[in-house]
């Protein structure tokens, strides 16, 4: 009997733990702002310098930033959200017309 509860109470934790959606964060690093399209679909209606994206499941999505300029200079790329890993920096670079989007690594101190 208390395997069973046990079994259960343990079964109850991780359907909780990964019932969780996961979020992906893109902040600006050169202070510029953007709109995030996510599988095509528009994230932000006012661009800003940091978007946050919740509810997304394990899966791999179809990313597009653009940045609010006059040329919307854009870049796209596939990013697979993990639990604690969804964290991207965006630079714009205006002199070679190019956009960066990099995992933001982890500080430990």
């Amino acid at each position: 009997m208390k395997r069973v509860v046990a079994l259960t109470f343990m079964v109850l934790c991780s359907c909780i733990v990964f019932g969780q959606g996961l979020s992906l964060s893109f902040t600006s690093v050169t202070e510029a702002r953007f709109h995030v399209y996510v599988n095509g679909i528009l994230q932000n209606e006012k661009s800003r310098q940091k978007v946050v994206i919740e509810n997304l499941r394990a899966r791999k999505y179809h990313i597009r930033i653009v940045m609010d300029d006059p040329y919307e200079i854009a870049v796209t790329k596939s990013i697979r959200p993990r639990q604690g890993k969804g964290e991207y920096t965006v630079r714009f670079n205006p002199v070679r017309e190019r956009i960066y989007v990099r995992k933001q690594k982890n500080k430990e101190k």
